[in-house]
């Protein structure tokens, strides 16, 4: 009999055992991209586990909507922690930018659906001539106008867009960038004259609905 409680006992314990492994500690997140009222795909969404991750751009994940049924599947975040995320997508079509923000709470042994709403985002545009030796030398023709999202991006080389000021009237019209959104940008100018080169870096926030237009100093 004793030998039958003992037994009984191991079962019971290893059943519990079993039960504290098997119990699920994370949760999924998928999400669901809608702008235009309809659910699009291959849309990179990051998600944030804080307010200032979120801030700084830290993302915690990422993940991109499925390109065939977007609207079931979307795109999906595994294993999370419980806890409340920061969510973020930015995306265009070739022509509009679109942008969304929202929150979820992931629980444990659970999935948590959210459809993120993305609106057509305030653009504005940029108008950048180059001058030579003072901010009122001479404009330059033809020089290359270089936009960089960080002060790191333009160190390394990694502009974000590019451009030239024309051939022609150059001192009416400069390199120009549009469908901007509202941030800091930083900018690098440079040309070659006599075989010198001319080189000048700016920096301007672009105010969504207007045309920024700046001049960039080139010096040798």
């Amino acid at each position: 009999m004793k030998k039958f409680i003992v037994i009984s006992s191991l079962i019971f314990l290893a059943s519990v055992l079993n039960f504290s492994c098997n119990k699920e500690t994370t949760g999924e997140l998928k999400v669901l991209v809608k702008a235009d009222n309809k659910y699009w795909g291959n849309i990179t969404v990051k998600i944030y586990n804080s307010l200032t991750a979120k801030q700084n751009d830290s993302a915690y994940a990422t993940a991109k909507t499925t390109v065939n049924q977007p609207e079931i599947y979307g795109a999906l975040f595994l294993d999370l922690p419980p806890q409340k995320y920061y969510i973020k997508a930015e995306f265009t079509d070739g022509s509009d930018q679109y942008s969304g923000e929202g929150e979820a709470t992931v629980q444990a042994g659970k999935q948590e659906v959210y459809t993120l709403e993305c609106n057509k985002a305030a653009v504005g545009s940029l108008e950048v001539f180059v001058r030579e030796n003072s901010l009122t030398g001479a404009y330059v023709p033809n020089a290359n106008v270089e936009l960089y999202l960080s002060e790191t991006d333009r160190a390394n080389g990694y502009f974000f867009k590019s451009s030239t000021t024309p051939s022609v009237d150059f001192d009416k019209n400069g390199a120009l960038f549009e469908g901007l959104l509202y941030q800091k940008y930083y900018l690098k100018a440079y040309f070659t004259k006599n075989s010198e080169l001319w080189m000048g870096v700016a920096e301007t926030f672009i105010i969504p609905g207007q045309k920024k237009v700046i001049n960039v100093l080139c010096v040798k």
